[in-house]
């Protein structure tokens, strides 16, 4: 087999068209595991506006901020994958005794956002 620089520029090629190849899976695939989601596992709302929430981030990516019906919820942040934790929003407008549709905003670290909604029927304070 004789070395000539055309083989030689054809081996190098094909390596490097084998290098871009994997490399592009690779991030794709790391890309594909990522996942914005989360559950809501309970709702406690209060006619005095007052509503606790148990949040469970389900996916891979922190959530960094949470909001009911357009208030921001106080509580520690960011709540990484798999964790589990109680926030607290206040200053709602809610009748006690009364079925209430909430939406749940949840902020993840890479600015995606994902929204639920939840009934609940509002507690005498």
């Amino acid at each position: 087999m004789e070395i000539t620089l055309e083989r030689i520029l054809w081996m190098v090629g094909g390596i490097a068209l084998t290098v871009g190849v994997i490399t592009a899976l690779l991030l794709w695939g790391q890309n594909a595991m990522m996942r914005a989601d989360f559950a809501v596992v309970r709702v406690e709302a209060y006619g005095d506006g007052t509503v606790y929430i148990t949040i469970k981030n389900t996916g891979t990516i922190p959530i960094t901020g949470l909001a009911v019906d357009g208030r921001a919820a106080t509580g520690t942040f960011p709540l990484e994958g798999g964790q589990e934790r109680q926030y607290t929003v206040t200053g709602l407008s809610l009748s006690a005794g009364q079925m209430h549709s909430f939406t749940v905003v949840a902020s993840f670290s890479d600015g995606q956002t994902v929204t639920q909604r939840r009934k609940a029927v509002v507690k005498s304070p």
